[in-house]
Parts: structure tokens; C-alpha cells; sequence
């Protein structure tokens, strides 16, 4: 429901009208229990669901890679992740809402997106919710959100040109964050991090 941009138990009925495709979809007042029972104890959920989500991608990849060239290498193979911090407005006091920098209120998510290149609309990896007064420059969140959305690519993904594990390169520059002033944000990440 999500991947075909649903966002209420209503658009189940796009899923539900395709059963050639999605096969059989559960009712309405089954998903909502399951949501409610999911809600229930959100720490013990989210891995599991980011897991489920990291295999069903794996398996996706696996099928039909959207990306030109072939993993890690850079004959147009790498994968690209942009990250973005973005302020989505609240119109109540709803969980982790605040006021934010522009003078408005809600969230300030952490956002990634694998870049599908230019024929590619990209692909969202991991969107963190901070509160609204979360600083869009926060170099442990986006540090936080990248290895969240490392974790969501397919293991292939995240090797080098040797074959050898390559969680992630020991300076990362966060292209497309600009500071406050007008600096992009270098973060430096010690080489003999593990992970």
C-alpha cells in the first residue's frame, strides 16, 4: 500500500482491486488490529520490520538491479544515497512535535534516498523522526540515519571493488547539506570505526 503512495487504511482498496498482482490482501479491521498490536511495543518492531524490509529489497535488487553498472564499481554501479532533513508541519501536540526554525510546528525527519540516477525516480531507504527543533546539521543523525540506511541496501551493496565489506567510507561528505552559513558539512568518521 505504502509503495504505490497510500497513507490511510482506505488505499488498502488500490492493493485489494489488483489481487493478480498483490495476491490476497488482508480486510480493513485485520490490518488496523495489526498496526494496533504492532504499536504496541514500537522498540521490539522497528529492527524487525527494517529487517523485513532489508530482504524484501535484497530480493528485489536481485531480480533487477536499478542501477546502471555493476555494485561498487564506478562505472556508473555505485549507489548513491542522498540525505535529507526536511520539516513536515503538525497542526496539534502530537508525539515529538515542536516548534521548529521556520516558526512552525512539527518534525524535522532525517530522510535517505537511493538516487536511481537520471532516468531513475530514486527510492526511499530510511526516514528518522526527530522532533521539529531537530537541527537539519546534526552530524550524529545523519551519521545515525546513514548507517540505518546502509543496512537497508543488499549486501553486495555495500562491498568494495576487492569483494571485501565496506560498511562505509572513513570520511563522508554530506553532499547537499548546506550549513547556516552556506558551508556544506564535512563528517569525520575514524577509518577503524567496526561496525
Amino acid at each position: 500500500m505504502v509503495a504505490l503512495g497510500g497513507d490511510g487504511l482506505a488505499d488498502l482498496a488500490v492493493v485489494r482491486a489488483q489481487p493478480e498482482i498483490f495476491g490476497p490482501v488482508a480486510s480493513d479491521p485485520t490490518v488496523s488490529r495489526l498496526v494496533s498490536a504492532l504499536a504496541v511495543d514500537v522498540d521490539a518492531v522497528l529492527p524487525v520490520i527494517r529487517s523485513a524490509r532489508a530482504q524484501a529489497r535484497t530480493a528485489v535488487w536481485a531480480r533487477r538491479r536499478p542501477l546502471a553498472g555493476s555494485p561498487g564499481s564506478r562505472d556508473g554501479g555505485q549507489v548513491i544515497v542522498d540525505i535529507d532533513a526536511t520539516l513536515v508541519a503538525a497542526h496539534s501536540d502530537k508525539e515529538q512535535a515542536s516548534p521548529t526554525h521556520k516558526r512552525g510546528f512539527g518534525f524535522a525527519p532525517m530522510c535517505t534516498f537511493v538516487d536511481h540516477g537520471q532516468y531513475g525516480t530514486g527510492e526511499t531507504l530510511i526516514a528518522q523522526l526527530r522532533p521539529g527543533n531537530a537541527s537539519p546539521w546534526n552530524k550524529r543523525d545523519h551519521i545515525e540515519t546513514l548507517d540505518l540506511a546502509l543496512a537497508q541496501l543488499p549486501e553486495q551493496e555495500r562491498l568494495d571493488q576487492r569483494g571485501l565489506r565496506a560498511p562505509r567510507p572513513s570520511r563522508l561528505t554530506f553532499s547537499g547539506q548546506v550549513g547556516p552559513n552556506g558551508l556544506a558539512i564535512n563528517a569525520q568518521v575514524p577509518s577503524d570505526r567496526r561496525d
